[in-house]
């Protein structure tokens, strides 16, 4: 039976690297596991500001949301009034 490569992406998501799990148990695996897996590579300056892009994205989103969650609440409070 073929296992699929066990992955893990980097914090910022922009990058996957195999994790090698799949080969648990190994002689391979123990080696990998005793020298450690490779960092992941710096972010390009195209990723960086992708990632920037990414995050003023989400604080719009969270912005927006509490207004709208605003408008709903003060729209509830008025009909139960």
């Amino acid at each position: 039976r073929v296992r699929q490569p066990a992955t893990e992406r980097s914090e910022d998501g922009m990058r996957q690297r195999r994790t090698f799990e799949e080969a648990r148990g190994s002689e391979g695996y123990e080696i990998i596991t005793r020298c450690g897996l490779q960092a992941f590579p710096e972010l390009t300056a195209k990723q960086r500001a992708r990632v920037a892009d990414q995050e003023r994205e989400r604080e719009r989103e969270a912005a927006q949301f509490e207004v709208v969650a605003g408008e709903k609440a003060r729209t509830l409070t008025r009909k139960a009034l």
